[in-house]
């Protein structure tokens, strides 16, 4: 569930996905964003990002809006290759960050992009590679997260490669690497014991071999999180009750 400020940021992330898109379909929104926007991502993402199929002007359209909307923005990064903008929209602060990438503009199959309730996003598939690549290239405990969260819901629309990009993820960055994710970085959105458990409970669903202390640490962490289930069962109960 999101706070008032959030609640208002993605409202702001809305208008300018669908005044963007009317516009153009040469911006494809990846990442988080995306997939809170367009897949149903069950955490917050206060960013947009951005790819660049052509030589669009993002600036330009940004500007646009602006001025539609009676926004302030500041420009903090333009290069050939990426432009960065902070679009004030009056709460002191968040601003919204809207990045845009021009690295892939010759090399995006048009069978990466779909639409998605009018907006121009990467397929689950590409999203998910995308955030494999993530998991491995960083250490961002929200990476793990979206991973988790397009296997569990998205699986039968993952093709073989990007099951063979997580064996391999996987395996180069195990239990271990998730352990000090988990203990290094707290979010409020994330249970570190689940997101430990559906890790191993993933990495044994694509055919990975458990260790025996990795078996007894899932049993463990099974136990977790059927205690976190059971708790948030009674809440809800006694929320309808309330009611």
């Amino acid at each position: 569930m999101m706070n008032d400020w959030q609640e208002k940021h993605h409202e702001i992330i809305d208008n300018f996905l669908k005044s963007l898109n009317t516009e153009t379909n040469q911006f494809i929104l990846k990442g988080g964003t995306a997939l809170l926007t367009c897949y149903g991502l069950d955490r917050f993402s206060e960013d947009i990002d951005l790819d660049a199929r052509s030589n669009h002007n993002i600036l330009s359209m940004i500007h646009r809006f602006s001025i539609h909307q009676n926004f302030n923005y500041r420009v903090g990064k333009d290069t050939d290759t990426v432009k960065r903008v902070f679009l004030d929209y009056g709460n002191p602060n968040h601003k919204l960050k809207i990045e845009t990438s021009y690295r892939q503009k010759n090399i995006i199959e048009d069978s990466d992009v779909v639409n998605i309730n009018g907006i121009t996003v990467y397929s689950i598939d590409s999203l998910f590679q995308q955030k494999c690549d993530a998991y491995l290239g960083r250490e961002r405990i929200r990476d793990l997260y979206d991973v988790c969260f397009i296997f569990e819901n998205y699986r039968p629309q993952l093709s073989k490669s990007s099951i063979k990009q997580l064996q391999r993820a996987f395996t180069y960055k195990g239990i271990d690497e998730v352990d000090a994710l988990v203990s290094e970085q707290k979010d409020v959105l994330i249970d570190g014991d689940e997101l430990a458990y559906k890790f191993l409970s993933i990495s044994e669903a694509i055919g990975l071999e458990l260790g025996e202390a990795s078996m007894h640490q899932q049993d463990r962490l099974k136990e977790a999180y059927q205690e976190l289930l059971s708790q948030e069962s009674i809440a809800y109960s006694n929320d309808e009750w309330e009611r």
